[in-house]
Parts: C-alpha cells; sequence; structure tokens
C-alpha cells in the first residue's frame, strides 16, 4: 500500500503489477470522509483480489463544480502508474463529492490521449447516496456536518454556519438560474448532477445503493436519475433500504451492502450471475426491449 501525493491511497495485491486481469477499483468518498472510513468499503475489494485507489476531495478547497478539475487530474496520474488503460475498471462514489469529483474525471478522460481506452475499460460504476439534486438547506446541512462536527461545535454555531451556508448556496443558485435564460446549459456547467445526466458513454452496468430516510440526497432525486440512465439502455441494480441515514447503509446494513458490491463486481468484469454472493437481493430495472 502507498499514498499519493496529495492523499490518494492505492492497494494492491501482491504481483498486480505484472497481472493486468486483476480489476481496479477507485472509490471517491463523500464530503468529510476520512480515509480510515473508505478503507473499509475498499477493504471488501481487497479481499476479492482488486486493486484500489481511495481518495476524497478536501470539500475546504473546493467552491463549485469547476474546482474539481484540478483534483480530478490528480487522480487521473494514477491511471498512468497502474496500468488502467488495460484493466478492467470500477468506481464507487459516495454521494455528491464523489459524484462531482467523477463527473470532472470524466470529462477530463475526453481530453487526455489514453482517455478513450481508459474509458473503455471502465466495467460498472456503484453509487452509493447518490446522484441527486441537493436544495441549499441540504448542501448546507452536509458540509456544516463534515466541516464541523457535532461533538466539536454546539449546536447554536453550527446552525449559524448552516444558515450563511444555505444563503450562500441560494445566492449562487439564483445566478445559475438567472445564467440559464441564456445558457441553456447552466446547470450542467455548475451541477454534477445534470452534467452526468448529458452522458452518453457512462458505463452501462451500474449499481444504486441508497435509503426512502437519507436527508441530504433524496431517494426521488436519485429515482429521476436512475430513470434517465434506463432510457439511454443502462443496465442498473438497486437497493432502496428503508431507514439507513446519508452514507450510512454500509455500516447499517453491511452484509447486504457487501454482498451487492460484490456481486456486482463479479458481474461486470467476471460475468458471473447468480451466484449466492446476494445478487438476488438486487431490485432489477430492465431497459426497455432490454432482459438482464
Amino acid at each position: 500500500m502507498f499514498a499519493g501525493s496529495e492523499d490518494y491511497v492505492v492497494t494492491e495485491p501482491p504481483g498486480a503489477r505484472g497481472d493486468n486481469t486483476i480489476p481496479l477499483v477507485f472509490l471517491f468518498g463523500w464530503a468529510g470522509c476520512r480515509d480510515r472510513y473508505l478503507a473499509k468499503y475498499g477493504a471488501m475489494y481487497d479481499k476479492q483480489n482488486c486493486m484500489t485507489v481511495r481518495y476524497t476531495t478536501p470539500l475546504h478547497k473546493v467552491r463549485a463544480q469547476g474546482g474539481y478539475s484540478g483534483f480530478a487530474l490528480h487522480v487521473y496520474e494514477a491511471f498512468a502508474d497502474l496500468h488502467a488503460e488495460d484493466r478492467p475498471i470500477v468506481f464507487h462514489v459516495f454521494s455528491m463529492n464523489g459524484c462531482s469529483l467523477f463527473s470532472s474525471l470524466w470529462d477530463l478522460l475526453d481530453s487526455v490521449d489514453d482517455g478513450i481506452a481508459v474509458k473503455a475499460r471502465v466495467k460498472g460504476l456503484v453509487f452509493d447516496s447518490c446522484p441527486a439534486y441537493t436544495s441549499s438547506w441540504q448542501s448546507a446541512n452536509a458540509i456544516s456536518f463534515a466541516t464541523m462536527p457535532p461533538p466539536t461545535y454546539s449546536d447554536s454555531i453550527r446552525f449559524l454556519y448552516r444558515c450563511l451556508l444555505a444563503a450562500y448556496f441560494l445566492t449562487r443558485r439564483a445566478q445559475v438560474w438567472i445564467q440559464s435564460w441564456w445558457d441553456p446549459r447552466a446547470y450542467a456547467k455548475q451541477s454534477a448532477y445534470y452534467r452526468m445526466m448529458e452522458y452518453a458513454d457512462l458505463p452501462k452496468d451500474q449499481l444504486y445503493l441508497y435509503s426512502k430516510a437519507d436527508e441530504i440526497c433524496t431517494y426521488e432525486s436519485i429515482e429521476e436519475f436512475r430513470a434517465t440512465q434506463v432510457v439511454t439502455g443502462a443496465r442498473i441494480d438497486a437497493i432502496c433500504w428503508p431507514d439507513s441515514p446519508h452514507v450510512d447503509h454500509g455500516r447499517k446494513y453491511p452484509e447486504e451492502y457487501s454482498n451487492a458490491c460484490i456481486a456486482f463486481l463479479r458481474k461486470v468484469v467476471r460475468g458471473e450471475t447468480g451466484d449466492s454472493s446476494g445478487a438476488e437481493d438486487f431490485e432489477r430495472v430492465e431497459a426497455p426491449g432490454e432482459s438482464l
């Protein structure tokens, strides 16, 4: 295991550098995620003999969607080092912080020499608690929780901070709304949620892990995005839990969560179906005219 210069962490099984059949899994963390949390998710892929790259964009360095581009470039450096263009790749992204980094990286791949080759190697995409449109208050709540955790700051200070953040986001969104009068892509330029709706080349195999109890990224918004992917012909697997909080499904339902991810990995990378690892727990959504 080694850490990159900007704290991306790579784990690899023995002999992985000489074996291009070993899958490469990228895990992009939620706002405020620490690597020790992300490592718990990476461990389930490590046990499947995968290489993993873990990275969380530092929230205090990002003010808008465009701010993720520099971090995407840094993560891209791992592709060359790990010979990603020769390996099957899976992305596992958490919340909109992970989605925003993925979106910026996906755009970056359109502008680099080996981008087409890398995209062709991406076999699947796992969404945890995303993608979703978040209101100003939901965004403020997520950021305040990540940057001012309850054990450290009083409720009154955190509430005031949330109000200030919400006012900032509301002002920003008003500006985007005005911009949309003459720029039809205004929302896509400012939001990973709308930007990802524009992609015609997302991986066709997608797994959605989310909850009806999520107060930050609502299940209705996630299902709206999911529906757009079904129309494009994506092969969708999904589990919607009734009561797990935002990005907390793996802790509340560890066995079901792990089984779902492993079954998905085996399906998209190795073509395995119908095993006993949890695939039967998926809610399957079929693309028009296509059977899963």
